[in-house]
């Protein structure tokens, strides 16, 4: 029960940022700047898991979602990019391909 406790909980931490990400986009979309918001997403991005091995709390299921958790934010914030300024959709389409094809 410990042990699903932690991941669930390392889990939830890392999945807040998901949160984070909707901001952006929706800051995005109403042509609000996001640097503060960025600042903040990576900010929490390094912490979350710095935090978990302090307690001795980071599983490998949190590092993976972590990652998806990464990939899902950068694609909710760019399609939202695309949206608003169709000009940067080659740039975004050629990043998507070197993600697909390097894993970041």
């Amino acid at each position: 029960m410990k042990e699903i406790a932690k991941q669930a909980f390392g889990v939830g931490l890392t999945a807040a940022r998901l949160g984070m990400a909707e901001r952006m986009a929706r800051r995005v979309r109403d042509d609000k700047s996001i640097d503060g918001d960025m600042a903040a997403f990576v900010a929490a991005d390094i912490l979350d898991g710095a935090i978990l091995r302090k307690f001795d709390a980071d599983t490998r299921t949190r590092r993976v979602a972590d990652g998806v958790i990464d990939h899902l934010s950068e694609i909710r914030v760019a399609a939202e990019v695309a949206k608003k300024y169709p000009e940067t959709r080659g740039i975004i389409g050629v990043l998507a391909v070197r993600a697909a094809i390097v894993g970041g």
